[in-house]
């Protein structure tokens, strides 16, 4: 009898590694598909921007020869945290940049995966932590960010590590896991701008009476992790003053936060009529989970219901009272406690029929939806009732999320068919990131100018163009709102003039300019932006359109003096 238990339990052994070598080989495999298939887009540019050869490239216009100089120094300007920066600064001197930053995403996507499995184990059962792991594991949500060269996996990673070594040093008290703690949450705060709302309410914890034995390690690990953030502190300050008067985010209400938890659940890619259905479902076993975990401990239940609710809470009355940083994307620190719940909803189902038809729902709904995405299929503001559309007069139905595109055919053939005497305009901050690294006009000297009307930007596109080119305080050297300017780079100084920089010499003129919310599958007669319609009116209205190319929300137009 004993050695038929044994027996039992090395088969259920074995059984159980299977299970979780497939969840993890579908999990890479899902994570790896198409990682390539599309283009770098704005985002991912800027994170590109980053790796060795581009801080080596910036020296020949700051005329500071140190890369670490150089990379601190574009850190401090960018409102984003500086690890992953920093990593991709490391990892493109090994590996390479581009698309190849992809793999960053995938690696901490696997890590997270693996380190939320083990986390789910100090709540549930290896059952409810299996699932758990299943909804993770497919979550489109996070394949999308695991296949995009941005630090939100990494962001996850280090949070829920930072989660679990309090939890556990709270249990044991062993110094060891103090110091993880410590680590983690100093890697957590460099890695996402929400870290330090959730350490404050990791800290809500202590009050648990079974915690307070633990005050001195407590008290220690938190000055220790504020010592180490403090470089942090002035960056963060000089961002949210610039938030606060200018940013591109709109005000967020209810809608917002149920639209949060429809992301959680099926990501970007869902139809609106799977995201309702799984609103509905996911919000009964959500419930239900929490009801059980409540039974089972009252004090883990409302830990794991504060993780999710109050940084949102605490996120949302920032917004609304001080300024817009309601980012939907950067909550994925919070799905894996969120899926959790979902897990232990559906693992409290006693009746087995029932329990096979909610999970059966929950994978159509999520396989349907990765199929959506596979094929770049994605929910427009103009597809959806009014109700739904969270920024009434945008073009984007989630913030700052758009569909994957491939266009750098046209910017490499406008490489191919540049002249001598051609010059680029552009009159958008993302389509500079954009060109400049397509068709790498800077380094192969093709004259590309950046033209402004003052009047015809907004302050954040200013700042962002600050960032950039180095000039400082471009309002006020711009004075004369209704003029139009023009900035270039010549022998590695940067230049503010008024006027138009198309001369007698030039001959033909390139002008590239990008609709991120338009895709080559639909196409709406959205406006222009003001700058380029304004150039467009103003500065090439004497000269004749000779080719357009278009490719995935980005134009590129030639213009020439005469046609022979």
């Amino acid at each position: 009898m004993v050695l038929l238990k044994k027996l039992n339990a090395h088969a259920n052994k074995k059984l159980f590694i299977l299970v979780l070598f497939i969840i993890f080989a579908s999990a890479l495999s899902l994570r790896l598909y198409k990682l390539y298939e599309y283009d770098l887009w704005f985002d991912e540019l800027i994170s590109n921007g980053f790796s060795a050869s581009n801080i080596q490239n910036a020296a020949l216009y700051t005329k500071i020869n140190s890369p670490i100089v150089n990379l601190f120094k574009k850190i401090s300007n960018d409102p984003h945290p500086s690890c992953y920066y920093t990593l991709v600064y490391i990892y493109s001197i090994l590996f390479g940049e581009g698309k190849s930053l992809r793999i960053l995403s995938v690696v901490f996507s696997l890590l997270s995966l693996g380190l939320f499995y083990k986390f789910a184990r100090l709540f549930f059962d290896r059952q409810i932590s299996i699932y758990a792991l299943l909804i993770m594991t497919f979550s489109p949500f996070h394949i999308w960010h695991a296949q995009e060269a941005r630090g939100f996996t990494m962001a996850c990673f280090f949070v829920l590590g930072m989660v679990y070594m309090y939890i556990q040093a709270l249990k044991t008290n062993k110094l060891s896991l103090w110091i993880y703690f410590v680590i983690f949450s100093i890697f957590s705060m460099y890695c996402s701008c929400y870290a330090g709302i959730l350490l404050l309410c990791l800290w809500a914890l202590f009050f648990l009476e079974k915690n307070r034995y633990c005050v001195k390690k407590i008290v220690l690990s938190y000055a220790f992790i504020m010592i180490g953030s403090l470089p942090l502190i002035f960056i963060v300050i000089k961002h949210m003053l610039f938030i606060k008067h200018s940013f591109w985010l709109s005000f967020p209400t209810i809608k917002s936060v149920l639209s949060t938890f429809a992301v959680f659940n099926l990501g970007y890619s869902a139809f609106l009529s799977e995201h309702l259905a799984c609103l509905s479902l996911s919000f009964a076993l959500f419930v239900y989970g929490f009801y059980g975990c409540y039974q089972n401990n009252r004090n883990n239940a409302i830990a794991l219901l504060l993780l999710i609710f109050l940084p949102i809470g605490i996120v949302y009355f920032i917004s609304k009272i001080f300024a817009p940083i309601y980012i939907e994307r950067h909550f994925i620190i919070l799905t894996p406690f969120y899926y959790l719940f979902i897990a232990r909803g559906i693992g409290g189902i006693r009746n087995r029929i029932l329990k096979t038809m909610v999970g059966t729902i929950i994978g159509l709904l999520l396989l349907s939806t990765l199929m959506n995405y596979y094929q770049n299929i994605m929910l427009t503001i103009h597809e959806v009732p009014d109700y739904v559309r969270i920024v009434e007069d945008g073009d984007d139905l989630y913030q700052g999320i758009h569909h994957k595109k491939k266009y750098a055919s046209v910017l490499n053939r406008l490489q191919d068919k540049f002249n001598d005497n051609d010059i680029i305009i552009i009159a958008q901050i993302h389509t500079v990131v954009l060109s400049e690294h397509y068709t790498k006009w800077y380094y192969k000297n093709m004259k590309t100018y950046f033209l402004l009307y003052p009047k015809a930007l907004y302050d954040f596109s200013i700042k962002q163009l600050e960032n950039f080119t180095g000039i400082q305080s471009i309002r006020e050297k711009a004075d004369d709102e209704q003029a139009l300017y023009y900035i270039y780079r010549q022998n590695g100084v940067v230049y503010l003039r008024k006027g138009s920089p198309i001369t007698e010499q030039t001959e033909r003129v390139w002008f590239v300019y990008t609709y991120w919310c338009l895709n080559t599958y639909w196409n709406l007669n959205i406006p222009m932006e003001d700058n380029v319609s304004m150039i467009k009116k103003n500065v090439l209205n004497g000269l004749t359109r000779t080719l357009t190319d278009f490719g995935d929300g980005v134009y590129v137009e030639l213009y020439e003096k005469s046609v022979t």
